[in-house]
């Protein structure tokens, strides 16, 4: 019984690609078929997921064993020996999916995924975002004590208690900040949403200086936010920051030559970025995730 339903499901899985790859044909002149593996949890097997780029269609999820190429090759062997004329692969860099692919289909040109490509070389920037990030909650530490302190402050008036007190959640807020790396970084995001915080302290600082006691605790305030290590830190993120967004932009518009490799042209993309800016600092670390 159980092998007969596997059948039916073949059959089923098999007129499903043959009707997408058929629409594709007939809308773009063939199909782009990505090809992703996903991280399997501790003592599963990895699990493979070929898709049509152009519809936006599942094909087909491969359970395999290892990964290896050869038995990627098998799997995907019905999938890529068809009549529909594939116009591309797009990948990740894993080794036995790009021998799979090539050993199958040499004739079809690939490139690898973008998501991935900016993923890679954007490590150095998302480290150096995560520090910046720490540096600053470790810097805000005394947080606490600047609220345990106005609290138990029975010479503070209750309206000065609670504009520090305001003071002290908006900052726990913006610690909170989360981004989604690249393009959104938290620690640029922190440090940015405290230098407004800043100009507001500054702010209330000339509205109550003739009240010394509320003063006090609003002059503490700038000076845990405002260190110069917090500041340097964030210029060298944000260079970096601006480099892998002028590589998005150019990505966005930029036609591959077919006489130099995906690989090659990539490389050349993340150069030309850098020598814009006029920056060599730091490339090393960027051109060493491509690899």
């Amino acid at each position: 019984m159980y092998e007969k339903y596997k059948h039916l499901l073949k059959t089923d899985s098999t007129e499903r690609q043959n009707e997408t790859y058929q629409t594709c044909k007939a809308r773009y002149g063939g199909i782009v078929l990505s090809l992703d593996g996903i991280q399997p949890a501790k003592g599963n097997e990895p699990l493979y997921v070929l898709r049509e780029v152009l519809c936006g269609k599942v094909i087909a999820s491969i359970s395999m064993k290892n990964g290896s190429s050869k038995e990627l090759k098998e799997a995907l062997e019905p999938y890529v020996n068809t009549d529909v004329p594939i116009l591309g692969f797009v990948r990740d860099r894993q080794r036995s999916i790009r021998k799979a692919l090539k050993e199958l289909r040499s004739d079809v040109p690939y490139q690898f995924c973008q998501f991935h490509y900016l993923k890679d070389i954007s490590k150095p920037m998302i480290a150096s975002d995560r520090k910046l990030k720490t540096t600053i909650k470790k810097n805000l530490r005394g947080l606490q004590a600047i609220e345990v302190s106005f609290k138990q402050n029975e010479q503070l008036e209750e309206k000065e208690k609670e504009i520090i007190n305001g003071y002290c959640e908006a900052i726990r807020s913006i610690l909170l900040e989360d981004g989604k790396p690249s393009l959104e970084l938290p620690g640029m995001k922190i440090y940015e949403r405290l230098e407004e915080l800043k100009k507001s302290f500054e702010h209330s600082l000339r509205m109550v200086e003739q009240k010394k006691r509320l003063s006090v605790y609003l002059k503490t305030f700038p000076t845990m936010i405002n260190r110069r290590n917090h500041k340097r830190s964030y210029h060298k993120v944000q260079e970096m920051y601006e480099i892998i967004r002028d590589i998005v932009k150019s990505l966005e518009k930029t036609s591959f030559s077919t006489s130099q490799s995906h690989e090659e042209a990539l490389k050349s993309l993340l150069i030309k970025a850098f020598q814009e800016k006029g920056q060599k600092h730091g490339m090393k670390g960027f051109m060493e995730n491509l690899k």
